[in-house]
């Protein structure tokens, strides 16, 4: 594995896209998900009397995509994938999709719909770090919830990528979440890897604050949460010449 690796830790699908990508660019890309997504065991709940979605990952968006009625109500969600995920599933009605974050989603929220028309729904998995129900309902909102997904932990990075580690060829890795990034380093010291040659580049800060004294050569933040940044980031540390 000669060239700059680096190493993908998001969930599948997405992960092999953003492989495509760092592909393209000259970077070998290597993809070991220290998270995958579940699907709910509980139906979606009706939509009949409901004003509007709020999705606060692409994989929500996914979840609910195929619910009666879902796609003619307007969705609100996060720029880049979850707002790409919503055109790839044909969500037609009214599209809020500008925020980066979801504490700042829900001030769209509260700019775009009024708490004295429907209920709204909010489709969550079963961790989140925003309690996006909690800030609306101070607001005079009828907060609906469905826990459309459940992102499980991996309990093995795969040989691959211990290997890759290992021989030095992993330069940077990248980390979309902080319970991806926490379980990252879980993995790394099961597999007694070392990560002192390996850059880390983060989603945010608040991802970073987990990566903080944990061994890694340095790391290095997005501009703003989204994978454009992340690539952008990575690019400036660590080019292809």
């Amino acid at each position: 594995m000669g060239g700059i690796g680096v190493l993908i830790t998001r969930t599948r699908p997405r992960a092999e896209r953003t492989a495509a990508t760092l592909r393209g660019l000259g970077y070998n890309a290597l993809i070991s998900p220290v998270l995958s997504i579940c699907a709910s065991q509980n139906p979606a709940p009706a939509l009949c009397d409901v004003q509007a979605i709020i999705c606060t990952s692409a994989h929500g968006v996914a979840a609910i995509a195929n619910a009666p009625g879902a796609r003619d109500l307007p969705l609100l969600c996060l720029a880049g994938a979850s707002a790409d995920t919503a055109r790839e599933k044909g969500f037609n009605g009214p599209l809020y999709a500008d925020a980066i974050t979801a504490r700042v989603l829900g001030k769209t929220v509260l700019e775009t719909l009024s708490p004295d028309k429907a209920p709204v729904l909010w489709v969550r998995g079963r961790h989140f770090a925003f309690d996006m129900k909690a800030a609306l309902v101070s607001k005079g909102f009828t907060v609906r919830e469905w826990q459309g997904y459940e992102a499980r932990l991996a309990s093995t990075l795969t040989e691959e990528a211990c290997q890759a580690i290992r021989q030095g060829a992993i330069k940077a890795v990248l980390f979309h979440s902080a319970r991806g990034a926490k379980n990252f380093l879980v993995l790394a010291q099961q597999s007694a890897l070392s990560l002192a040659n390996i850059t880390a580049i983060s989603i945010s800060a608040e991802v970073a604050k987990n990566l903080e004294d944990k061994g890694f050569f340095q790391i290095n933040c997005a501009i703003e949460p989204g994978e454009a940044a992340m690539i952008g980031a990575l690019q400036s540390h660590l080019p292809i010449l």
